[in-house]
């Protein structure tokens, strides 16, 4: 479920994170569209986890990763550089 959910969000997130960036939008959005591989690799990590300590334990990596989520929605995802116009 939390996968579906952040699958939704994805066009939000990325359109917040490439937004005023001018000439650094090619380079942004292919870094960007690399680290969807965090979507493969963090259920790895959460094998890894609940092999290691047990599965409840092993959802800590999920609630990071969507920590971090939150964290970028509302604070991270501001324009700090005034010189880049934001349309």
């Amino acid at each position: 479920l939390c996968g579906f959910c952040t699958s939704i969000m994805w066009g939000g997130i990325f359109n917040l994170a490439v937004e005023g960036l001018g000439k650094y939008l090619a380079a942004a959005s292919g870094i960007f569209m690399v680290l969807v591989c965090g979507g493969g690799l963090l259920p790895l990590l959460q094998n890894w986890v609940a092999d290691m300590s047990g599965f409840m334990t092993s959802y800590w990596v999920i609630i990071a990763g969507l920590a971090y989520l939150l964290f970028y929605a509302l604070i991270g995802s501001k324009n700090v550089n005034k010189d880049i116009p934001v349309a």
